[in-house]
């Protein structure tokens, strides 16, 4: 068995980076997206794959299965090119699959309709990597993308957060790498981020990434990593204690994850070619037009008959009476001229003043009278049969005088009104 080298090679300009340290590290790459990240991570995986070097890809997307082309893997997903369905698949066996027989597999989730059942499949894998890890110490990379969704920040865990943060703590130990992928660095865990030994810094230009960049290697970076090209990065490595930068070699395999572009249309007319194309699908086949035609009916004439009447069966039928011809038709009478009555405001004004003049001596009346109210007479015992006589209690009422007060301040408002009215 030939040994493996001990570099592999990812850049453009013959960048090399430790084969035991990619396999058994800590690692996150990031980029905002279109800066190259996914490329650069399937650069790392065509490396390790051609070396031989196991290794797991948990793929929230479905694009690292362009490596197929070329490497032998063990693609476990939902879709009909899968080898292992994920619903199927057992997760010690998995394990013992790519530490043990040393088979590198996809773990496409992509396909899983519930993110949850998705993310609970990936932890029950790694977690029996990490288990298995103690037994069997060979060297073994997980890769996981799109980290964030599983190890936020902020927000609700799930309990694969846990399990990546014990392998990223422990796993190394029993040879178990981790490296996380993501576009959005402030949006993944900060205890992950500082544990790794090495980082890749693709474009970033969002304040709150940008942030995390100056934080971890300095102001001067987080400027300029917002004016990187496409594939470049800036690669911080604990193994010499360094910031480089870097620019990325483009991948062999075929790119799946890659944005459609424009070549996959012909610059041809649309109106001919495209109208034709319409026509033919939407019309008939010569012969399905033929049995068509035959399976038409001829339309069926409806006729009325008709019908002979019976003498017996004839309705009755009204006829006026003699002379209602001569009969005149009373002419209705015009509604009686009402003559509009008049209308006095004077007039009106006196009617209010009057009822208000009359409320106003009844509430002063009852401020000086009091309220009578009858009570029970309970000085001696009577029995429960016989009515009990009534005695007279006068009561004051405290708000007699307040209502009249408010009567009078009224009336002055409204004597005020007249006079203006009058006087306009």
């Amino acid at each position: 068995m030939a040994p493996v080298s001990e570099t592999i090679s990812i850049g453009v300009d013959g960048t090399t980076l430790p084969t035991s340290e990619i396999m058994t590290g800590r690692a996150f790459l990031t980029g905002k997206s279109g800066s190259g990240k996914s490329n650069s991570a399937s650069v790392i995986a065509e490396e390790l794959l051609e070396r031989g070097l196991p290794l797991l890809i948990v793929d929230t997307d479905g694009e690292y299965l362009g490596l197929k082309e070329r490497y032998d893997l063990h693609h476990v997903g939902k879709s009909d090119e899968a080898d292992t369905d994920i619903d199927e698949a057992d997760p010690a066996k998995l394990a013992e699959l790519g530490l043990e027989k040393n088979v590198p597999i996809i773990l496409d989730i992509s396909g899983v309709l519930d993110a949850d059942v998705g993310a609970d499949m990936a932890r029950r894998v790694i977690e029996q990597l990490f288990q298995t890890g103690n037994r069997v110490r060979k060297p073994f990379l997980v890769i996981v993308e799109e980290i964030h969704e599983f190890l936020p920040e902020s927000g609700k865990r799930g309990d694969i957060s846990e399990t990546l943060l014990r392998v990223a703590k422990r796993g190394r130990k029993r040879g178990i790498g981790l490296l996380g992928i993501s576009q959005r660095p402030a949006a993944v865990d900060k205890d992950f981020i500082t544990q790794c030994d090495w980082i890749v810094w693709h474009r970033l230009t969002w304040d709150n990434d940008t942030r995390v960049v100056s934080r971890m290697i300095g102001t001067d970076y987080a400027d300029a990593v917002q004016e990187l090209d496409t594939g470049e990065a800036f690669l911080m490595a604990d193994w010499d204690d360094s910031i480089r930068r870097v620019r990325f070699r483009r991948k062999r395999t075929k790119d799946i994850g890659a944005t459609p572009g424009l070549e996959r249309f012909d610059a041809g007319e649309l109106g001919g070619s495209s109208a034709a194309a319409v026509q033919e699908s939407v019309t008939k086949e010569p012969e399905a037009a033929a049995d068509a035609e035959e399976d038409e009916r001829e339309p069926i004439e409806l006729t009325a008959e008709p019908v002979e009447e019976d003498e017996d069966d004839e309705m009755p039928r009204w006829e006026p009476w003699p002379g209602h011809d001569q009969i005149e038709p009373e002419t209705p009478a015009p509604p009686p001229d009402r003559e509009r009555e008049s209308y006095d405001p004077i007039t009106e004004v006196g009617h209010f003043m009057g009822f208000v003049v009359h409320r106003l001596f009844g509430s002063v009346r009852a401020a000086g009278r009091g309220i009578s109210r009858s009570v029970p007479d309970t000085s001696t015992d009577r029995p429960d049969d016989r009515q009990e006589p009534l005695s007279v209690e006068f009561v004051p009422e405290p708000e007699s005088p307040r209502r009249a007060l408010a009567l009078l301040i009224f009336l002055g408002i409204v004597a005020i009104f007249i006079a203006w009215l009058m006087m306009a």
